[in-house]
């Protein structure tokens, strides 16, 4: 894809006679991420913190859409901290991690008669922000932090396999690969796009023809002038990234040639809190930002430029977490601080 061909186009979408949402469900406290389960179409997970995460407690719910259409609560599992993020096991169809504002992580059963975690870690010494689990080799996941670092876990070990440093600064997000069991990025204040390899030990550096590696990372991409708030990996190029900031802007990366973005996309009137590429469409990622408007991108049909394909603007709060459907094409969920959760079919498949 051409530099100048990755454009963004305003396409009308919401607000005012937009799109509705096939089901809602209202929670009590703030959302702040939700995640369809990868082995049930009818679950997803919402991370939910009490008075938009400053303090107070939060809630980890599981949600189901029911054969009515609708969404309910199936189990729902209270913290004295608010909850950032969470993911789903990519082992056990019952068990999902949840990303702690003390700085702990916590392992839920959905099948446990109480309501205390299976695990418990604490080692990060402040707020986790980002948790994902490895869709590769499916058995170890990543946690990002404020306090700079993120940290490899296995489910079934008491400490963390290994941490890696380098960011200046909060870390907002680590995400594994889709493709590479070892690799994966991070980003931060520090308007950084990192690039890691498990295979290195955390302290490994050294100098290679895509530039010079710093803290331990094997690629470092100055990709914002502010904080990167969220990245993703394209699912089906290897070298295709997506960053997206407080700047309101989302940018393309080609790993191969990372002194410039690749292409830009426009539209956001405040700061990219979210984004996530499609795992069924090449091109196709969605992302949602404090304007309170979720948004979606690809391919027109303007000679094949990338533009916005749909936007929600039903949320009235920052819209804080996005996903998409693993096993339906087309749907969709969001949240956000206006305590509700949404899931909704887009027009294209």
């Amino acid at each position: 894809m051409k530099r100048d061909s990755f454009h963004a186009a305003n396409t009308a979408g919401g607000g005012l006679g937009g799109p509705v949402p096939d089901a809602v469900f209202q929670t009590q406290f703030q959302c702040c991420s939700v995640e369809f389960s990868p082995f049930q179409e009818a679950r997803l997970a919402v991370a939910t913190a009490q008075y938009f995460g400053i303090i107070g407690n939060g809630r980890q719910h599981i949600l189901e859409i029911g054969p009515d259409g609708n969404l309910r609560e199936i189990r729902s599992f209270l913290t004295q901290e608010g909850l950032y993020d969470c993911c789903w096991s990519e082992t056990n169809q019952n068990q999902l991690v949840s990303a702690s504002a003390d700085g702990s992580l916590k392992l839920w059963d959905v099948m446990t008669s109480d309501g205390y975690p299976v695990a418990h870690w604490q080692e990060h010494s402040a707020e986790v922000s980002s948790v994902h689990w490895n869709q590769v080799a499916k058995t170890s996941f990543l946690s990002a932090s404020w306090d700079g670092s993120i940290k490899l876990w296995d489910p079934h070990h008491p400490t963390s396999l290994s941490t890696y440093c380098g960011h200046t600064g909060c870390v907002y997000a680590g995400i594994h690969s889709p493709r590479h069991s070892h690799r994966f990025l991070s980003c931060g204040t520090d308007g950084s796009l990192r690039i890691w390899d498990t295979k290195l030990p955390p302290s490994h550096a050294t100098s290679l023809a895509l530039g010079r590696v710093e803290g331990g990372a094997v690629q470092v991409v100055r990709a914002h002038e502010g904080e990167v708030l969220s990245a993703d990996w394209d699912k089906y190029q290897d070298f295709l990234v997506y960053t997206g900031g407080v700047d309101r802007s989302i940018k393309m990366w080609d790993l191969r040639r990372p002194s410039l973005p690749l292409g830009f996309l426009h539209g956001h009137g405040y700061a990219v809190r979210r984004l996530k590429t499609s795992p069924h469409q090449e091109g196709v990622l969605g992302s949602v930002s404090y304007d309170m408007s979720c948004r979606v991108w690809g391919p027109t049909r303007v000679r094949g430029r990338a533009g916005e394909l749909w936007r929600c603007e039903e949320h009235t709060e920052f819209v804080q977490g996005l996903d998409f459907h693993l096993f339906w094409p087309g749907r969709i969920a969001t949240c956000g601080w206006d305590r509700r959760v949404c899931v909704w079919t887009l027009p294209f498949a």
